[in-house]
This record gives structure tokens, C-alpha cells and sequence, in this order.
């Protein structure tokens, strides 16, 4: 009488997967492995690395990495405002901003572009970047609820600027982030 016997075990450590397959097979009789035999065997090893990959497949934690910037070793996660659309609407009307996450305006060319506070629900921090520099810090934008358009206060950088970073209000500060810091741009397209 011939027996197969498969064993496959799985393991999750340390958040780390970990699959093995065992197979034996085992007779009273002495086996013929003629072609046939042999066809069916590898199908079965075959069969027991497929099922072992589905398994390992399964178990990965797929995390979603985020576009992000990091000042002076301090990491934010960002939205990315790169068209006009998005760069229009920031976060105008919402009414928080997570902690550690930022929005990160992508500008096409270099400028003194101007930002406000309209429809804004939380203070910001507006953080002006420049060749990958920080240039300038405006912390601590209040809110402007109920304020005509034609009085909101207007931000202008000094010098020209490529991209800027709205935080929320404090975090420049809490972290030390200052003029001359370097800034270093995680999955975002530039």
C-alpha cells in the first residue's frame, strides 16, 4: 500500500511569514518511478509551491506608503497639490489636518505665489521651499472665518519659491524646523 503524506506549515513571527512544505512518501512495496510517477510527483510539488506562494501572498501586510517629506529629520505625511485644481481648493473647508501630515504644494516653476487663509477651519504654518531649502516660515496663519476676500491677510515668500508645505499651526516650531534646513522629498514626483 503506498501513503503520501504533505504537511504544510505556516507561520507568522515578528511579523514576518514563514511557509515550509514537507512531503513524504512511503510504501510497503517497492515504487515503479517510471514517467508517469515521476509526472505526478513533480505536479504534486508543483501543486505544494503554488499553494505555499497563495499562502504567503495572503499573509503580507501590504502597507501603503505615503508621498512624505522629512525637515531636519522630522517626517510629515503629505497630500500633494500638483494641479491647479487641488492647488486651488487646498485644505480650505476642512476642519482638521491629522497630526504629521501636511499638504504639499508642487509648483510648476519658481515664484512668489501668493496663499490665504480663505475657508480655513485650523491655523497653519506655511513652510516656503526652494531647490529642496527651506526659505521661509510663516507660523502660526489664524483662521479667517466670516473675513470679506478683500481683507484676508495675502502670504508672499520673500524670494521665489518651488514648493510649500502647509503644517499645522506649530509644528515649525515644535520640531525646530528653521531658514536653511534641508528638505527631503519621499515618493513625490517633482
Amino acid at each position: 500500500m503506498e501513503h503520501i503524506k504533505i504537511e504544510v506549515k505556516y507561520q507568522m513571527t515578528n511579523n514576518k511569514s514563514q511557509i515550509s512544505t514537507k512531503y513524504q512518501i512511503s510504501s510497503s512495496k517497492r515504487l515503479n518511478f517510471g514517467a508517469w510517477n515521476l509526472f505526478v510527483v513533480w505536479r504534486l510539488r508543483f501543486g505544494i509551491f503554488f499553494m505555499s506562494l497563495i499562502f504567503l501572498a495572503a499573509s503580507c501586510n501590504h502597507k501603503v506608503v505615503s508621498p512624505s517629506v522629512s525637515i531636519a529629520g522630522h517626517r510629515l505625511d503629505v497630500e500633494i497639490a500638483d494641479t491647479q485644481e487641488k492647488q486651488l481648493q487646498g485644505l480650505s473647508g476642512r476642519d482638521s489636518l491629522a497630526e504629521n501630515s501636511a499638504m504639499l504644494f508642487v509648483l510648476k516653476e519658481k515664484h512668489r505665489y501668493t496663499f490665504w487663509m480663505k475657508d480655513m477651519k485650523f491655523p497653519l504654518d506655511f513652510i516656503w521651499i526652494v531647490d529642496g531649502e527651506v526659505v521661509q516660515i510663516n507660523p502660526n496663519a489664524p483662521i479667517e472665518l466670516g473675513v470679506k476676500d478683500s481683507l484676508l491677510k495675502i502670504y508672499t515668500p520673500y524670494k521665489p519659491v518651488d514648493s510649500v508645505l502647509e503644517a499645522n499651526a506649530g509644528w515649525a516650531q515644535k520640531n525646530g524646523i528653521k531658514i536653511g534646513d534641508r528638505v527631503d522629498f519621499n515618493r513625490v514626483k517633482r
